[in-house]
């Protein structure tokens, strides 16, 4: 929580008539702490409102009367900004300082035995195992909410560790992950856990590629249509195990549902992304009545998501009554706002987390769909903390023309198909199963701010 929000909210609770006027004279230090953290007095004058509006709202409830926002910050944002420029000075000073007597210490310490350094190898693992790494990262992101606050598109990663969550994206480590983890831990991690998930020795069946790759060669839907080429492949399916046959079911279902060229002068929006591009994907992968999965789309609450919304739903059926859900769907047009991307995928870890600690669950699914761009990643429990890590992202075909592309992923997809059948399983209650809400909206806007300066960069790209 935020000390400059705690401050707000006493003052609102305390004063008949608050305003930011009366908050800044009461609060200098604290206000000056925050503001100094913002590239402009425009940006820290908007941060300060937000913030201010929040407090007296949820210390007061929807008063028709609101808080006085008013306030000249110039002077006092020069004041912060000098603080702040004169403070780095002297530490750089101390620093280099230290720097200097540390070294002429430790030259002097080259001749001493190492063995007293015998029998602490154990307190050093301990030290740096990844549970450890991992509290000192969130205390240091805890502290910086505090002190700054987050961007929701800059600092996306730090903001999911406050629930007790790692999140690993191929290299899109924030600077603070790296810091604490190191990035060549990080990708070792990350490898790790890919590898153990996603078998690379399975692949889609070599000689059904090279036949759809013949069939494709020869696809021209502008003159001759698609029924000849579905035919092709509904005889190639014949003879496919489970996976491929799925697998092939996606071509056929983008036959149906591609079209032939792409708009010029129209975006295409999210009900028809998610209808007519993602859907002929996610059933084939996620949707099994003979297993008891299914998949859906849904945009509604369901029991393992509170009172939150996703898009999409993987589930499993125990006899005619919703069982469990095994993963989860967001979906966001081409040209949305980065912060509602990246609020996606808060909402996505979120999800997971909730339904993971409702629920005996080994791991989850969690797919974001940003465009055309589709991100898998498995959200699973380890070394007591929860890891959000990317499986696999590729931007999907938008057209028929571009079917072959799409037939070079599916070892990929392949292997996600039997990730989640094998990893998104229940299992028995052990008694140790956490149950740590993720944090709440409420919570969250304590801490986040708005108007991401463009010195910051966002923490996902959504592109390779």
């Amino acid at each position: 929580m935020s000390d400059l929000y705690t401050l707000m909210e006493e003052h609102c609770d305390q004063e008949r008539y608050p305003s930011l006027v009366k908050l800044c004279t009461a609060q200098k230090d604290a206000v000056k702490t925050f503001i100094s953290n913002f590239e402009t007095v425009e940006s820290a004058k908007a941060n300060l409102q937000y913030k201010m509006k929040l407090a007296f709202k949820n210390s007061r409830g929807r008063k028709k009367r609101g808080p006085g926002l008013d306030v000249d910050l110039n002077l006092l944002y020069t004041e912060a900004k000098a603080t702040t420029k004169i403070t780095a000075t002297g530490w750089r000073t101390l620093e280099t300082a230290v720097s200097v007597t540390g070294d002429t210490y430790m030259a002097g310490q080259h001749g001493i035995s190492e063995d007293a350094h015998d029998g602490h190898d154990d307190d050093d693992d301990d030290e740096h195992s990844l549970p450890q790494r991992f509290n000192a990262y969130k205390n240091a992101s805890r502290e910086m909410s505090r002190k700054q606050g987050f961007y929701v598109d800059g600092h996306l990663q730090e903001i999911l560790s406050l629930s007790d969550v790692l999140f690993m994206k191929e290299n899109e480590s924030s600077r603070q992950q790296i810091s604490y983890f190191g990035l060549a831990e990080l990708d070792h991690l990350h490898n790790a856990i890919v590898s153990k998930c996603m078998d690379p020795s399975v692949k889609f069946s070599t000689s059904l590629y090279n036949d759809i790759s013949a069939i494709l060669r020869d696809f021209r839907p502008q003159h001759d249509g698609t029924r000849s080429t579905k035919e092709k492949l509904n005889d190639l399916a014949k003879n496919a195990d489970d996976d491929d046959y799925k697998l092939i079911g996606i071509l056929i279902n983008c036959l149906n549902k591609l079209p032939l060229f792409t708009r010029l002068n129209e975006e295409v929006g999210e009900a028809e992304l998610q209808g007519n591009y993602i859907d002929p994907i996610m059933y084939p992968m996620f949707h099994n009545p003979q297993e008891s999965r299914y998949f859906r789309w849904l945009n509604k609450q369901v029991t393992d998501t509170s009172i939150r919304r996703p898009d999409g739903n993987m589930y499993k059926m125990e006899q005619r009554e919703f069982g469990c859900s095994v993963g989860f769907v967001e979906v966001k047009a081409e040209r949305s706002e980065s912060v509602k991307r990246h609020e996606d995928m808060i909402r996505l870890v979120v999800f997971c987390k909730d339904a993971m600690e409702k629920q005996s669950t080994k791991a989850m699914i969690a797919v974001q769909v940003v465009g055309f761009y589709i991100s898998f990643y498995l959200f699973i429990s380890m070394d007591d903390i929860y890891v959000m890590v990317e499986l696999y992202s590729f931007e999907t075909a938008k057209y028929l023309g571009q079917l072959p592309h799409l037939l070079s992923m599916f070892d990929n997809l392949k292997r996600i198909m039997i990730c989640s059948k094998e990893h998104c399983v229940t299992i028995a209650e052990d008694g140790k199963r956490r149950r740590n809400s993720s944090l709440d909206k409420e919570e969250l806007d304590r801490f986040i701010n708005t108007k991401k300066p463009k010195s910051v960069s966002p923490s996902l790209s959504f592109r390779k």
